[in-house]
C-alpha cells in the first residue's frame, strides 16, 4: 500500500504528476465509494481498470472543454471574426498577385536569357564560319605560293611519324 505523501506549496497537486495512480485515485474519489480501491485485496485487473478509467476520463474531459472552446470561437469573434476573415482575404489576394508578378517576372527573364543566349550563339557561329572560311583561303594561298615547300613539309612529318613510331616499337618489345 502507498504511503501518503508529504504535501508542500513546493509539489504540484496535478493529476499527471508522477505519483502512483492509487494516490492520484484516493484523493478524488468520495469516501461514499461503493467500491473501496484501498483494500489490500484489489488485484492486478482491479489496478489496471482504475488506470484505464483514468486514461479514458482524462481524455474524455479534454475532448468536451476542446469541443467548448471551438463552439465558442465564433460568438466570442463576433465581428472581430468577420474582420479577420475580410483581412485573411486580402491578404491572400495579396499573396496571389505577389506570386503572380513573379511568375511573370521569371517568365520575362527566363525569355530575355533564351533570347540573349540565341543571339550569343548565332554570332559564335558567325564568328566559327567566317575564320573557317578565312584559314581555308589562306591555306589555299600557301599551296599555291609554296608547293615545293608543302610537299617537303609533308615528308618531313611523314619520317619523323616512322621514326617515332619504329622507337616506340623497339622500346616495347621485350
Amino acid at each position: 500500500m502507498a504511503e501518503a505523501l508529504h504535501r508542500s506549496s513546493d509539489i504540484p497537486n496535478f493529476d499527471t504528476y508522477p505519483a502512483s495512480p492509487e494516490s492520484s485515485l484516493e484523493s478524488r474519489l468520495p469516501p461514499e465509494s461503493p467500491i473501496d480501491h484501498r483494500l489490500p485485496s484489489a488485484g492486478a485487473l482491479q489496478q489496471c481498470a482504475i488506470q484505464i478509467g483514468s486514461a479514458l476520463g482524462r481524455t474524455v474531459l479534454l475532448l468536451r472543454t476542446a469541443r467548448s472552446r471551438i463552439q465558442n470561437i465564433p460568438q466570442r469573434a463576433g465581428e472581430t471574426g468577420e474582420i479577420a476573415v475580410t483581412r485573411l482575404n486580402e491578404l491572400a489576394d495579396s499573396a496571389k498577385n505577389r506570386v503572380q508578378q513573379w511568375r511573370q517576372a521569371a517568365v520575362s527573364r527566363t525569355e530575355d536569357l533564351r533570347a540573349a543566349a540565341a543571339e550569343k550563339a548565332s554570332e559564335l557561329g558567325t564568328l566559327a564560319r567566317n575564320r573557317y572560311y578565312r584559314a581555308r583561303l589562306q591555306a589555299n594561298r600557301i599551296t599555291r605560293e609554296y608547293p615545293v615547300h608543302i610537299v617537303l613539309i609533308g615528308a618531313l612529318a611523314g619520317v619523323a611519324a616512322g621514326a617515332g613510331l619504329r622507337i616506340w616499337r623497339a622500346n616495347r618489345e621485350p
